[in-house]
């Protein structure tokens, strides 16, 4: 059973999967197994899920969620893809809003089917250009989370955009943090590796309005 594997690999990274809902991680898992045979949301293999596709698109986010000192109200993803991080770190915090952007299509059908199956309350996805949504209503993003997307002068912009004063920003990356992104506004306050297996690490930044 996909729950299991998601378990076992909470486990092995150190976190108490009791402490752990992993009943809507499965469900999101499976959904995108079902929808990644018609479209491709992931490279990964994810039916059945190969214990890689778990580590990065489950294990990750989860234990991202784990180094956030205040849970946030307000996440903002964009480039959302698939939908890892930024579901799985959404249900890690329930009474938190999501908004993710995304500018294909299919990819949005799909997330606005998970927002839908998982119950996601006060989450919404918005099918565009993530440059083109800087006058997006809603509520300002104390969260921004953000995945194989490039932190320049235009995302930038679109954060400080979108964002409340003094928010954060999670950039999950298997690459160090380079000078570049501190440049465009956003200061560097850490960064932590989260997995050995997907060699990844997690920044977090500061947004300087």
């Amino acid at each position: 059973m996909v729950a299991n594997v998601i378990t076992e690999r909470l486990a092995l990274a150190g976190l108490d999967p009791g402490t752990v809902d992993v009943a809507p991680l499965a469900a999101f898992l499976s959904l995108m197994a079902k929808w990644n045979r018609h479209i491709n949301l992931t490279a990964l293999p994810v039916d059945p899920p190969s214990v890689e596709a778990v580590d990065r698109l489950i294990v990750e986010p989860v234990l991202a969620s784990r180094l956030v000192e205040q849970p946030p109200r307000a996440i903002l993803d964009i480039g959302s893809g698939g939908g890892s991080p930024a579901i799985p770190f959404r249900l890690q915090f329930p009474t938190a809003s999501l908004t993710m952007v995304e500018s294909r299509s299919k990819k949005c059908a799909f997330l606005r089917e998970a927002v839908r199956s998982l119950e996601m309350t006060g989450s919404r996805v918005l099918e565009a250009r993530f440059e083109d949504v800087r006058d997006a209503a809603g509520p300002k993003a104390d969260f921004v989370t953000v995945r194989a997307v490039r932190l320049d002068e235009v995302a930038f912009g679109v954060i400080q955009a979108l964002a409340a004063p003094d928010a954060l920003v999670l950039r999950f990356t298997s690459d160090h943090a380079g000078p570049a992104d501190e440049t465009h506004g956003l200061r560097l306050l850490s960064e932590r590796p989260l997995l050995a297996s997907t060699r990844s690490s997690i920044q977090l930044f500061h947004v300087e309005h």
